[in-house]
């Protein structure tokens, strides 16, 4: 008798015009061949599944207690936020001490700091670089007026410089209108004589010329029609 076969199972197949007992006894065997597989199969999912059963997702969670050494290592950890007293950073205590306290520090060598904008009147610390220029800034620049004779000295000339270029007087005269404090300097350019005059002239030895060329002397107001006059003086 000839068998043919299934392709996976290798099941045999009853042959067609057999008798019957051999059909029957082919298809007794392909029965037995099934269920023997189809037991093995359930076995095998069977035991897939308790494997599966003692296994965890791909994707889990723990809790803390699940990891050996886990807790005692957490515990031997500082939180994210926390504080230490000094002694716990090196050097910390160390090179705080070369600094200077902000409150009346004692510098030493040459300490610098930014130089305050022209014109600044605030706290800002100032430098020897803006005390040197608001200096310069503020110098008065004293005007010069130059007079060839005889000159009446007015409120005009509060603050400036009289040059005489020729012999003359110049008087201070008891003018209202020239704030008591007032000072006017007079200078002698050339050969001529300078003389001083006005209604109260105060001087040594009531001097009232210039004593040379090239001398000068400083005339201020100190009352009402009175003036004081001092430098290059001569009788």
């Amino acid at each position: 008798m000839s068998f043919t076969y299934t392709t996976n199972y290798a099941i045999p197949k009853p042959d067609v015009n057999t008798e019957i007992d051999a059909w029957g006894d082919d298809y007794h065997t392909g029965m037995d061949i099934i269920d023997n597989r189809m037991k093995l199969n359930a076995d095998a999912a069977a035991a897939a599944s308790a494997l599966a059963a003692t296994k965890a997702p791909t994707v889990h969670t723990h809790v803390i207690a699940d990891v050996t050494g886990l807790q005692a290592a957490i515990d031997g950890k500082a939180a994210v936020s926390h504080t230490h007293v000094m002694a716990n950073i090196t050097d910390l205590a160390a090179a705080l001490a070369l600094k200077a306290p902000l409150a009346a520090p004692a510098l030493t060598g040459i300490p610098t700091a930014p130089t305050a904008a022209a014109a600044t009147n605030t706290t800002q610390l100032a430098t020897t670089a803006f005390v040197q220029q608001e200096i310069a800034a503020n110098l008065p620049v004293e005007a010069t007026v130059d007079t060839g004779g005889n000159l009446t000295i007015t409120s005009a000339h509060s603050g400036k410089l009289v040059r005489c270029t020729a012999a003359a007087i110049i008087t201070f005269a008891a003018d209202a209108a020239i704030a008591v404090g007032t000072v006017v300097n007079v200078g002698r350019y050339a050969a001529g004589e300078v003389t001083i005059a006005g209604a109260i002239m105060r001087s040594i030895g009531g001097k009232l010329r210039i004593s040379d060329l090239y001398g000068g002397v400083s005339v201020k107001k100190i009352a009402a029609g009175e003036w004081w006059v001092w430098g290059d003086l001569k009788t």
